[in-house]
C-alpha cells in the first residue's frame, strides 16, 4: 500500500557570513594610488591646453593604459557623465614626456619650492656675512686703492643682496596670496 510519507523538515541553521570588509587585507594607505579623469588632470596641470593638445594627451594616456592592460575604471563627472579614470602617476609620466617633447611647463613639486626658498634664504645670509666682512676689511685697510677696490666689490655685493631680498619678498607674497581664500563676489 502506498502510504504517504510525512516529511519533516529538520531545523537546520545556516552559517551567516560576515559581510564587513576585511581591513587586514586592504592595502596600506601609502600604497593606494590616486585616480583622475583626463579632464580632472588637465584642471590641475600647470598650463592651459588647446583642444588638439587635450586630444593628443588623452589619446596617449589611453593608449599607454591599454598597452599596460590596466583595468577599465570609470566614474561619473557632473558635466561629462561617465568617464574613464587613470592612475595619477601614469598621467604625470605621460605629461612629463610630452612636456619635454612639446616644450610645455612642467609640474613644480611643493618640496622643490620649499627647498628653493630655503636656498635663497641661505644665500641672503651668506651675502650679509660677506658684506659685513668686506665693510670691516675696508675700514681696516690702510691703502686707499685697496679701500676703493673693496668699496666697488662691497657696492656690487649690496646690489646683489638687495635683488635677492626683493626676489625672496616677492616669493613670500605669492605664497601668502595662494594661502588667502578668495573673497566672495558680490
Amino acid at each position: 500500500m502506498n502510504t504517504p510519507r510525512t516529511r519533516t523538515r529538520q531545523n537546520t541553521t545556516t552559517a551567516t557570513t560576515d559581510v564587513r570588509p576585511d581591513f587586514q587585507q586592504a592595502p596600506a594607505p601609502e600604497l593606494v594610488v590616486e585616480h583622475r579623469s583626463i579632464a580632472g588632470f588637465l584642471r590641475v596641470a600647470p598650463r592651459r591646453f588647446h583642444l588638439d593638445e587635450m586630444v593628443r594627451f588623452g589619446k596617449k594616456v589611453g593608449d599607454v593604459a591599454d598597452c599596460m592592460q590596466l583595468s577599465y575604471l570609470t566614474t561619473i563627472d557632473s558635466s561629462l557623465g561617465a568617464v574613464r579614470i587613470f592612475p595619477m602617476p601614469l598621467m604625470r609620466r605621460v605629461y612629463d614626456v610630452m612636456a619635454a617633447q612639446f616644450g610645455w611647463q612642467g609640474f613644480v613639486e611643493p618640496e622643490a619650492l620649499e627647498a628653493e626658498t630655503a636656498e635663497k634664504r641661505e644665500q641672503v645670509r651668506s651675502y650679509e656675512r660677506l658684506s659685513k666682512m668686506l665693510a670691516a676689511f675696508q675700514e681696516a685697510a690702510n691703502d686707499p686703492d685697496i679701500q676703493r677696490c673693496t668699496g666697488v666689490i662691497l657696492e656690487r655685493v649690496e646690489q646683489d643682496l638687495s635683488a635677492l631680498r626683493l626676489e625672496l619678498a616677492s616669493d613670500d607674497e605669492e605664497e601668502e596670496e595662494e594661502e588667502e581664500p578668495e573673497s566672495p563676489a558680490r
